[in-house]
Parts: C-alpha cells; sequence; structure tokens
C-alpha cells in the first residue's frame, strides 16, 4: 500500500515540476535553444554558406535580430538582442537532430523542446537507475526528486541545451554494453558511441575509458566491432546531415573554423562562470595543471583496474559513470549546465550509500552543486567545485573499496 502512495505522490511531484520547467521564464531562458532554431532558420531560406565562419555568424546574427524586432514574440526579441553574434560551435549532425523542433514560431518550439527534453531526460535517469539496481518504485522517487531539487537540470531546461540528448545515448550504451543477451552488443554500442560522437563530442571520456577498457583486457574483437560500429554510425549521421542541408559545407566549416577555434579559444576564467578545476586552479595560483589533472584522475581509474580481480561489466560500467562525470570536472571549458553529468554518479553512489552515513556527504555534496550559476561568482564556482570533488572521490573510494 505505502508503495503505491509513493508512487502516485511522485507521479503528481514529476507532473507539478515537469509543468514549471516547461514554462519556465528569466534572463538566460533559451539562450541556446536560440541557436539551434536559428540555424533551422538558415537551411529554410536556403542560405547555404559557410554559417559557421565569423563573419557568416556576426551577419546572420543581425539579420535575425531584426527579424525578431519585427515579429509579435516578446521572449524571441529578448533572447535575439542577446545573440547578436551567433557563438555556432554544434555539429551539423546536431542541427540536424534539433531541425525537427523547428515550426517557425519560436515560443511554441522552446516548449516543445523543453517538453521532449524533460520526458527524455526522465526516461534516461529511471533507465540509470534500473542499470544500478534501483527497485522501481525507489527509481521514481528519487527521479521525482532529482527534478524537483536539482537546480542544473533546472538550467538546462531553462536555456534550452542538448544535455538530455547526450544523457540518453549514454544510457543506451551502457544499457547496450552491459546486456550479454545481445549477440553484437558491441557493434551496436560502437553505433550508438559513433552517434554519439558526431552529435557532440564532449562525451569524449566516456569513448576513450571504454577503448582503453577492452585494449588492456586484450579483447580484441570486441575493440574491432566497436570502431566498426563508431565508423558506421558517425558515417551515417554524416550522411544524414549532409542530406539535410544539401552539401557537405557545413561538415568542412566545422572541421575548419571550429576545431581550431575551439582548442585555441580564448580563456574563460572563473569569473566568467567557468567551471573548471584546471581554470579555476590556474585563476588561483597561475598553474598550469591541465594535462596534469588528467594524468591524475584517468591513473586513478587504472590504478584500480590493475588491483581488481574480478574485472567484470559492473566494474566497467561503474568506470564510465565515473567517465560521464569528468565532462564536469576536467575539460578547460565548464558551464554550469554540464554539472547534469554528475547524476549518473549520484545516482550510482546513492544506491550503494542510501543506507549509510555517506549519504550525508552525498547529499552535502550534492546541495553545493545547486548554489546559482550567476551569483556570487567566482565564490559559487569555488563552493561547487569542492562538491564535484567531494563526489569523484567518493565514487573512487566507491570503487576502490569493493
Amino acid at each position: 500500500m505505502f508503495g503505491n502512495v509513493k508512487v502516485v505522490i511522485s507521479l503528481i511531484l514529476f507532473a507539478l515540476i515537469s509543468f514549471h520547467l516547461t514554462h519556465l521564464k528569466g534572463e538566460w531562458s533559451g539562450i541556446d535553444f536560440y541557436q539551434y532554431w536559428t540555424v533551422a532558420q538558415f537551411r529554410a531560406a536556403n542560405i547555404t554558406s559557410n554559417f559557421y565562419s565569423p563573419s557568416q555568424r556576426h551577419e546572420l546574427g543581425q539579420k535575425f535580430a531584426e527579424k525578431a524586432e519585427a515579429s509579435s514574440s516578446i521572449e524571441l526579441q529578448n533572447i535575439a538582442r542577446k545573440r547578436r553574434f551567433l557563438d555556432i560551435t554544434s555539429t551539423p549532425f546536431l542541427f540536424t537532430v534539433l531541425a525537427v523542433f523547428e515550426s517557425g514560431n519560436y515560443e511554441t518550439d522552446l516548449i516543445r523542446f523543453r517538453e521532449v527534453s524533460i520526458l527524455i531526460l526522465a526516461s534516461s535517469l529511471l533507465g540509470l537507475c534500473a542499470l544500478v539496481g534501483f527497485q522501481w518504485r525507489d527509481s521514481l522517487v528519487f527521479v521525482s526528486l532529482i527534478f524537483a531539487l536539482f537546480q542544473p537540470l533546472h538550467f538546462e531546461i531553462l536555456i534550452g541545451n542538448v544535455g538530455f540528448i547526450q544523457m540518453a545515448l549514454f544510457t543506451l550504451f551502457l544499457w547496450i554494453t552491459s546486456e550479454a543477451k545481445i549477440k553484437i552488443r558491441y557493434l551496436l554500442a560502437g553505433v550508438i558511441l559513433g552517434l554519439l560522437m558526431a552529435f557532440k563530442p564532449s562525451l569524449l571520456f566516456v569513448a576513450l575509458i571504454a577503448t582503453v577498457w577492452w585494449f588492456l583486457e586484450r579483447q580484441w574483437k570486441t575493440l574491432f566491432q566497436l570502431f566498426g560500429g563508431a565508423l558506421a554510425g558517425g558515417g551515417v549521421a554524416f550522411l544524414i546531415s549532409v542530406l539535410y542541408f544539401g552539401s557537405r559545407t557545413p561538415w568542412i566549416g566545422w572541421i575548419t573554423e571550429v576545431l581550431p577555434n575551439e582548442i585555441m579559444r580564448p580563456r574563460f576564467t572563473s569569473t566568467d562562470g567557468n567551471y573548471s578545476l584546471a581554470q579555476v586552479i590556474f585563476d588561483i595560483f597561475g598553474l598550469h595543471t591541465f594535462w596534469f589533472l588528467h594524468l591524475v584522475f584517468f591513473g586513478s581509474l587504472l590504478w584500480i583496474w590493475s588491483h581488481k580481480k574480478v574485472r567484470d561489466t559492473h566494474l566497467l560500467k561503474a568506470l564510465l559513470i565515473l567517465g560521464v562525470g569528468l565532462t564536469a570536472l576536467l575539460p578547460m571549458l565548464v558551464w554550469y549546465q554540464y554539472l547534469i553529468f554528475l547524476l549518473p554518479l549520484i545516482i550510482f553512489l546513492a544506491r550503494d550509500y542510501l543506507k549509510s552515513w555517506r549519504f550525508v556527504a552525498l547529499i552535502f555534496a550534492t546541495s553545493l552543486l545547486n548554489l546559482p550559476p550567476h551569483q556570487w561568482i567566482p565564490l559559487n564556482v569555488y563552493s561547487t567545485l569542492v562538491g564535484v570533488l567531494i563526489l569523484f572521490f567518493m565514487g573512487l573510494w566507491n570503487l576502490a573499496e569493493k
């Protein structure tokens, strides 16, 4: 009886918070979604030039800002004024996928995008709960609480980012690699990985950990299937986006204009709201620790692997969960919304520590992630980063003692 009551309360809470998130307003509302939406407008207007070039981004940003001013949508006007220079750096495949949300009505498209984001993200988190061993009733309660309380998720929905698609593909990759009944699971996992990297390569740590794992385990057939699947998935993504845009020009522009600039782009400091650990250390102490931190964290994962007598899919799953969380720590640029990639780690730790005193530490670390992203800078960045580090050390500790 009590179990059914929990389910009903959780569903009501989820429905209420979903309605609230769908209609969020604020200074940063739709700041990312607007850029995805405008690229779909480019294609609809038959703009086939290289929209990745700085000059085109500036020109098109001005053009669409003027178009927005002539519209009756106050929300579109507000966001267009903020985005007069379009920071278009995503892959053509990402824009191709998100074109399904474009109807020409910005406010309607944003609400629809948020509704789909919420449903897919909730499904992904429920899937992650199942993968780490939660009962389905407990999963509903936990996911409802995450949606109600986890501020990085709220910010993700507010700005209209694409973390929900990345989370869904990661969950699918994790499930396929864990499912022994699927005979071609590594080939399928490779396809998912290829689609994930073609969509947005920010979860590169997942691909790296999976590759190193099977290399160290000398599972050459698995690696061959993984790479073959990844090439197939990436190839499909390339072809679909070429068909959508009617040209290879966007991919050429992304490779020549975006990749070099992303690698060499000017630093965003912690005072700009950058949560990168390497950048925070540089801002405080003036030390360049980017590669050193990678060596430390990946060295820790390698040490754990080398000291495990039983190296099975459960250990791989845990390492991949830590790997996806590294997206919120190790890159030189970490925005507040990237903290949603810590949710798999939080779910993983909650399952093991739910009846332990360490659950208090988990709640404390997670609460530090809820500090408002654009207030009290850079103090909020430093405090949030403490929470991120606590979560990672708890994850490493959990793996080391098992």
